[in-house]
């Protein structure tokens, strides 16, 4: 049920949107007309009467809230030569009365007289039929339209994607695995994207990552999701895993280092590098350089690595051999055998494998170019790109104009390195939600001087207070 319908879309009922749709909450607003568009019969009726400009000054307008809307979207766009000055001789009253007629009294004519000063005012200027169709439409709220798989489309003033790189498409598959030319029964070779993207509501338990007992398995990855699916694999009957990684097993309690909370008594040294939680921090912050921003990134982060709750886990599987782990190891060529169905693998250690199932946990490559979700914002709204990783504002917002907000990992060149973690996402989730409340307080005419009196990298740091940290 809507809250009002508004038949005609004229400047009247553009003017009653505008000041309906300041309400908080607002109302649930329909505009139904012939033209299908804003201001369409006054647009057309300008341009078969080939009328210049209105009869109303620039104060006068489809506004409510700003009565220099129109004068700003003058300045703005430096259209001023569409405007057209009052005329010396101005009616009153009757088709009779002049403002310099000798009927008036010196004191009416005096103050009603059209001055070169007043002439020149763009409070009193007239604007041109073109330039008020313009602004009229530029009042239209521009919104998102984002299409469901089930192919409802839902719209949106400000979107917020916090999904990260993890679509089907985005998976980071080894050269090997993409130069396989023989076909094999699907399942046999899968990425663990497809485990993590099981549909939870669908009724047909998908079996592609599935082991039956006996069978003799292959997990290629060395960070933590590769041992939850060594473990999964134990767990569902494998008679032996080979776990093969490009380095060494790294364990790490933190994928981004200490507990904020010791950083200062227990600040430490890592490749002559003093890390500091805090000064870490503001360095991150204070630099402007976004390739240098990414390489701090890099090096916090340091690759896959998996806890030691998990390593303890595993530990008497690899002391038993039922888990061979392959350190500094990489595939080299993979090929299935129909007749067998099996596969023989040859390794970089010169070994060679046979087995029945090859999963991959080698995570997913960060492309903003390649993500299927963001192809239209790429296209329309274009924005730097480094490696992959896209170039937002500080608020997170993708670029001004456009009001989509990214979370997660595309957000870690403003966030930093913690941006994929929980204490990342609550350090993302205050500068969303501030500019978001910033931008509705401008929207209704409000002070919108949100958070003053701190420099943003002390407030950035502030927000990490108490988190897990470097």
């Amino acid at each position: 049920m809507l809250d009002v319908l508004i038949i005609g879309s004229g400047p009247h009922a553009l003017t009653l949107v505008s000041l309906l749709n300041s309400l908080c909450p607002p109302l649930s607003v329909l505009v139904v007309d012939t033209y299908g568009e804003w201001a369409g019969v006054w647009e057309s009726q300008f341009t078969a009467l080939h009328i210049p400009h209105l009869r109303s000054h620039t104060l006068v307008h489809t506004d409510p809230l700003n009565k220099n809307a129109l004068q700003e979207f003058v300045l703005k766009y430096d259209r001023s030569a569409e405007l057209h000055s009052l005329p010396d001789r101005v009616h009153i009253l009757d088709e009779n009365a002049f403002f310099n007629d000798m009927r008036l009294g010196k004191r009416e004519r005096k103050r009603l007289n059209v001055t070169s000063t007043l002439k020149k005012s763009l409070s009193f200027s007239l604007p041109g039929t073109k330039l008020s169709v313009d602004f009229f439409k530029e009042q239209k709220t521009e919104h998102f339209c984002v299409e469901l798989q089930d192919g409802r489309v839902l719209k949106a003033r400000q979107v917020v994607l916090a999904t990260g790189p993890t679509r089907v498409q985005m998976s980071n598959i080894p050269e090997w695995a993409k130069s396989i030319e023989e076909s094999f029964p699907e399942g046999r070779l899968q990425h663990t994207v497809h485990l993590m993207h099981k549909l939870s509501n669908s009724k047909k338990r998908l079996q592609e990552m599935d082991c039956e007992a006996g069978q003799r398995v292959m997990v290629v990855g060395g960070g933590l999701t590769s041992a939850h699916v060594v473990s999964i694999a134990l767990q569902q009957g494998a008679d032996h895993v080979t776990w093969v990684m490009r380095k060494h097993l790294q364990l790490k309690q933190f994928d981004v280092g200490d507990v904020e909370s010791l950083v200062g008594r227990y600040s430490h040294v890592e490749h002559g590098i003093k890390m500091d939680g805090q000064a870490y921090l503001r360095q991150f912050y204070n630099e402007r350089s976004l390739h240098k921003r990414l390489a701090m990134i890099r090096q916090a982060r340091k690759g896959g690595a998996i806890t030691p709750e998990a390593y303890i886990h595993l530990q008497p599987f690899i002391q038993s051999g039922q888990v061979e782990l392959k350190t500094f190891c990489q595939v080299n060529e993979a090929s299935w055998c129909y007749r067998s169905q099996s596969w023989n693998l040859s390794l970089s250690t010169g070994d060679h494998w046979t087995g029945d199932r090859i999963w991959l946990a080698t995570g997913c490559k960060l492309d903003v170019k390649q993500d299927p979700l963001l192809s239209d914002m790429m296209k329309h709204f274009p924005i730097q790109v480094i490696d992959g990783w896209p170039c937002i504002l500080e608020s997170l917002q993708w670029t001004e104009g456009c009001p989509l907000y990214l979370m997660g990992q595309y957000s870690a060149l403003q966030v930093g390195p913690h941006a994929v973690n929980l204490a990342g996402g609550q350090a993302a989730s205050l500068r969303i939600a501030k500019d978001i409340m910033r931008h509705q307080m401008q929207d209704r005419g409000q002070n919108s001087e949100m958070g003053k009196g701190k420099s943003k990298t002390e407030e950035y740091i502030q927000q990490m207070k108490g988190l897990f940290w470097l």
